[in-house]
């Protein structure tokens, strides 16, 4: 438990870090990053950020897995739990796809 609480704490470290360099510079990460370092440099910073990215969210995955398993008091294993979790994402994300649609037809059928 701890440990999810600990990637969580950081994630937010790092977002309201990004967001501060974004509102003083007026750019965002990966564009200084691009203009100030050499490009092994870069592709370094690539790869780590983007294993810290899939990290974090593996570890959301497998706490909300591990939540399910204890709330259920083990009768839901942990894949169980995955797959709840995993499924209730893609929900969301589909809510939030179709309401984005229907707000970008009601914008175009108002002012065009």
């Amino acid at each position: 438990m701890w440990v999810t609480s600990l990637g969580t704490i950081l994630a937010w470290f790092i977002q309201s870090s990004c967001a501060r360099l974004g509102v003083i510079s007026g750019s965002h990460l990966a564009a200084l990053i691009r203009e100030h370092y050499p490009r092994p440099v870069m592709w370094f910073l690539f790869l780590t950020i983007t294993a810290a990215i899939l990290a974090t969210d593996m570890l959301e995955v497998v706490g909300g897995a591990i939540a399910i398993h204890g709330i259920s008091d083990g009768r839901i294993p942990l894949w169980g739990g995955e797959c709840v979790g995993v499924s209730f994402f893609f929900a969301v994300f589909l809510i939030y796809l179709y309401y984005l649609y229907l707000f970008i037809c009601i914008y175009l059928y108002l002012f065009f």
